[in-house]
């Protein structure tokens, strides 16, 4: 059978080469998809990255500063008042939390208050929880008003 067209060629060629072909086609075929599932899971992990080391808007802190006085973590309720003054805004809540099993149950009751101070528009606030009459997280808010 003459070859009279450059597709017929074309068929001719891959048709007789085809066995020759295919253990490489497969080669790169799974190359291929294996390179797509690395970029998928290499994009997927730098998108839960990103997620995670995105800054909050309220950053946690150890420790705030008062008129020349640190308050940090395990501060009192009265230090922080005394050196502070009065919070801007506040809040109170109770937590229960039970420990143990069916037959031994321990619940636990502890007063939690948060207190958000506002030194002014060029400082910013900060937001003090206090769990029974301690301070047990400092986290720096946006600017204040």
């Amino acid at each position: 059978m003459p070859i009279t067209d450059v597709s017929m060629l074309h068929r001719y060629v891959l048709n007789s080469f085809s066995y020759l072909l295919a253990p490489f086609c497969r080669v790169f075929f799974i190359m291929d998809w294996v390179y797509m599932l690395k970029m998928r899971v290499s994009i997927t992990a730098l998108v839960l990255l990103a997620l995670t080391a995105l800054p909050s808007l309220a950053e946690e802190r150890d420790t705030l500063r008062c008129n020349g006085t640190v308050i940090s973590i395990g501060s009192t309720a009265g230090e922080v008042l005394n050196w502070c003054s009065e919070p801007a805004s506040g809040s109170q809540r109770e937590v229960v939390t039970v420990n143990g099993n069916r037959r031994y149950r321990t619940i636990i009751t502890n007063d939690v208050e948060d207190w958000i101070f506002n030194f002014g528009s060029n400082q910013f606030q900060y937001l003090i929880t206090l769990k029974n009459g301690r301070v047990k997280r400092i986290q720096s808010l946006g600017y204040g008003y």
